[in-house]
């Protein structure tokens, strides 16, 4: 059963001036309802005249069972799936989709690059903006793979953006594909990438912040689980991908039941530019 229903939207609105950097700025998520039910998919629209910039979700129990299948940038909305993974998850657990919104930026494009369809794990993929433009938003699809990949990075650099997915300890037999996704614009000014990663050890779950610079705000986020060795890497998962304030992004990532004895930590970044 799709639960395609949402329970909640909220909006938050940050004040820019007439000549600002990035006219219009504005946070709206979208959270799904509260229950045992997988997938779950949720859509969070940026308001009527406002294009994505960003994008971010968020999962609210699980239990590191339940992945980030889909961050999926649009025109103007970002679609969000999550699925439990062959574990399952009995108790109640909710997903929220997050957009980065604000007026069309010059140059404001999608792109999008897909891997090979087959069990290969990893799968790393990078989506390349075009000549003139860079990266202010990212996005991550897994394909066919029904909770069983985890989405362990996505990065965004000065050209484009690297998705990458990993099959869990039970392993994936059939065919699947991982789509990066780089939202794409001309430099914004003071445009710049922060990151933030935690200590490597196997703890779990492990949350970092990477704030930008003052006088900037996020307009961009991206997460990179790194695990010591590789061994274990589809076992700990990107869990959430949030904005706790308009200056800063908040990444999560959480082992699954299997857990991971090796050393990983958790990076976080944040695309900023001038208000």
């Amino acid at each position: 059963m799709i639960l395609a229903a949402s329970l909640a939207t909220l909006t938050t609105v940050v004040a820019s001036p007439a000549s600002a950097a990035v006219p219009g700025l504005t946070i709206v998520s979208n959270t799904s309802a509260n229950n045992p039910t997988s997938p779950k998919p949720i859509t969070a629209t940026c308001p009527p005249g406002k294009s994505v910039l960003g994008s971010g979700a968020q999962i609210t129990g699980g239990g590191g069972d339940v992945v980030i299948d889909d961050l999926v940038p649009s025109a103007n909305t970002v679609f969000v799936t999550a699925y439990e993974n062959h574990a399952g998850f009995a108790a109640n657990w909710s997903v929220t989709a997050y957009a980065i919104c604000a007026n069309p930026l010059p140059g404001l494009t999608i792109v999008s690059n897909t891997s090979a369809n087959n069990p290969t794990s990893p799968k790393p993929i990078t989506a390349t903006c075009p000549a003139g433009t860079r990266p202010v938003g990212s996005g991550a699809a897994v394909s066919n793979a029904f909770g069983e990949v985890a989405i362990d990075q996505l990065r965004p650099d000065a050209f484009g953006v690297t998705a990458r997915g990993v099959e869990n300890h039970a392993g994936f037999a059939a065919n699947w594909k991982i789509t990066a996704y780089a939202v794409c614009a001309v430099a914004l000014p003071g445009q710049t990438i922060v990151s933030a990663t935690t200590v490597a050890n196997p703890g779990s779950p492990k949350g970092i912040t990477a704030a930008c610079p003052g006088g900037t705000v996020v307009v961009g986020s991206g997460a990179r689980i790194q695990v010591v060795g590789g061994v274990g890497s589809g076992d700990v998962g990107i869990d959430s991908l949030r904005l706790p304030t308009p200056a800063s992004v908040r990444a999560n990532a959480v082992e699954n039941h299997a857990g991971v004895a090796a050393n990983w930590s958790n990076t976080a970044y944040a695309i900023c530019a001038t208000p």
